[in-house]
């Protein structure tokens, strides 16, 4: 996947919830979008690489995967969901960082069925909206490139909104600067992208 199609891809992104969403907040919903995607794409790659019988183990032992994802947390259970999807996504995230500490206050930030004034900030149809364009691009372990890989040890550095953090993830990532172009903002959040030898991006987040 090369920089424009990402630029293409996190844009299509941002428009899907332009409007109910101010642009300095865009990445405040769709990094955690992204996030858990990668990690629901990377948990059913090791899956499938242990096989049927010894990914039943999982269950038991999950430090045999990098991150464990509860089924109804997995990206293809929540593309599935006609109904109630911002409460099915907020308990998603939640139940990410349930099951996996180190990712409490970086992944369950958002409640994605909040409301302004008695009414939805995103409704259903918005957010189906986003999960179908995140949708287009599969992240798992072959579709992007590595960062420092280490059996069994994740090397995600994430950036949250209580740390002005570094979010690493194996993927190549262009600047968002152009979201703060859909509004008239006083102060831009943006995503900071530095090339790595290796060709992988290290995002920063700036608020």
């Amino acid at each position: 996947m090369d920089i424009q199609t990402l630029e293409t891809w996190l844009w299509d992104a941002a428009c899907a919830i332009r409007g109910p969403v101010d642009a300095p907040k865009f990445k405040d919903y769709i990094l955690p979008f992204v996030f858990l995607e990668r990690l629901s794409d990377v948990f059913e790659d090791e899956l499938n690489e242990m096989g049927e019988v010894a990914a039943k183990y999982v269950e038991e032992d999950r430090k045999l995967v990098r991150f464990y994802l509860p089924k109804e947390a997995r990206w293809s259970h929540l593309r599935s969901l006609n109904a109630n999807l911002g409460e099915a996504l907020t308990d998603a995230v939640r139940a990410v960082a349930r099951h996996n500490p180190k990712l409490q206050g970086v992944i369950d930030t958002v409640d994605f069925n909040a409301t302004a004034a008695g009414q939805r900030i995103l409704s259903d149809g918005q957010l189906r909206e986003l999960v179908q364009v995140l949708s287009r691009h599969r992240l798992g372990l072959y579709d992007v490139e590595p960062d420092i890989s280490k059996p069994r040890v994740s090397r995600h550095k994430c950036c949250s909104q209580s740390h002005d953090g570094v979010h690493r993830m194996a993927h190549p990532w262009p600047s968002m600067q152009r979201f703060a172009k859909m509004g008239a903002v006083k102060k831009v959040g943006y995503f900071r992208a530095a090339r790595r030898g290796n060709r992988s991006l290290q995002i920063q987040s700036k608020a």
